[in-house]
């Protein structure tokens, strides 16, 4: 027969477990709204960010569209950087790759392929991408895709994001 101490301490030990249960329930809710409001922000600043650098990408000002050129190439830096870690959705992803597949080059065998009337020249011509070797790697492809073809496009965007998971498989 159980006396009266050890009843007790079942009910203790079961209310602490419990409790225990709960914070750790809780925990985990907390980190998965964190990493939501993350993944918020950094879509917003990403876009905000683009949203005041496209404008000045076709300015007719030499040194405007230079400095826009460098904002741009940065900041699709730093957009494969949080694709390669998984920071974002892939819907996401996807759109955003979709768009940087325009301006930024293509590298077959060391060579620009991207003719698309809006690639940025002034990438290559004044070696922006010498400090950027994720965007030189991610954008290292085997063929030249015609962008106006739906189904090259989305190849190419496939392509980028297996060349950013092989390069992080890597690290």
């Amino acid at each position: 027969m159980e006396t009266g101490i050890n009843s007790l301490k079942d009910i203790l030990q079961l209310i602490i477990g419990l409790v225990g249960a709960g914070s750790l329930a809780v925990a985990a809710y907390s980190y998965y709204l964190s990493k939501k409001q993350l993944n918020f922000a950094v879509i917003i600043n990403c876009t905000e960010r683009f949203q005041k650098i496209f404008p000045q990408l076709k300015s007719e000002d030499e040194d405007e569209k230079l400095k826009a050129v460098k904002l741009y190439v940065d900041l699709c830096n730093e957009e494969l950087f949080y694709f390669k870690h998984k920071y974002l959705p892939d819907e996401i992803v996807d759109e955003w790759i979709d768009g940087m597949i325009y301006y930024l080059p293509h590298f077959k065998d060391g060579e620009n392929v991207n003719e698309d009337e809006n690639y940025l020249k002034e990438i290559v011509e004044k070696s922006f991408l010498h400090d950027y070797p994720r965007i030189r790697e991610s954008f290292t492809v085997s063929k030249k895709f015609n962008l106006a073809e739906g189904e090259e496009r989305k190849e190419l965007v496939e392509i980028i994001k297996a060349n950013l998971k092989r390069k992080n498989n890597q690290k």
